[in-house]
């Protein structure tokens, strides 16, 4: 999104409801509808990217963002199960938004269309360090042995 001055939105989507969607509200020329992304080309494109936007309404622990955090991308993600324990940290790199809160999401993402380019690397860098933090394989290896622990001394 907002590449080279131009706003653009780049979604993976119910696809046939939103280009409906995009075509009713006169939108289409501003959305890219890239289809199935082959795995391996994820990071390139995310790396076009500006901002990542996770709106689920239901959710375990979203492989999607943590590749756009290891990308350097700023997040913006709805409270869906286990999307706030990604936030659950003082470092500020997105925003958590209430479930269907279009409000919220609309707010969010002028908040970050409104920052400079070097602004929002940096909350991308942040978002990497957060995901290095939390879900690095040394930290994951430490929260299994806790509950290993916490299950065997219960």
């Amino acid at each position: 999104m907002f590449r080279d001055g131009r706003k653009s939105l780049s979604l993976t989507c119910r696809r046939e409801e939103t280009e409906k969607l995009a075509q009713e509200l006169n939108l289409s020329s501003l959305v890219i509808f890239s289809g199935k992304v082959d795995p391996l080309k994820v990071p390139l494109y995310l790396k076009t990217l500006d901002v990542y936007v996770h709106s689920s309404y239901r959710e375990g622990m979203p492989l999607s963002v943590l590749e756009a955090m290891a990308s350097e991308l700023p997040i913006i993600a709805t409270s869906a199960e286990g999307l706030p324990d990604i936030f659950d940290t003082p470092l500020f790199f997105g925003y958590l938004i209430p479930k269907r809160d279009y409000q919220s999401l609309t707010e969010a993402l002028w908040k970050i269309y409104s920052l400079s380019e070097e602004e929002r690397e940096e909350l991308g860098k942040r978002a990497k360090q957060r995901l290095l933090e939390a879900f690095s394989p040394e930290k994951l290896s430490e929260n299994t042995v806790n509950i290993f622990k916490n299950l065997a001394f219960s």
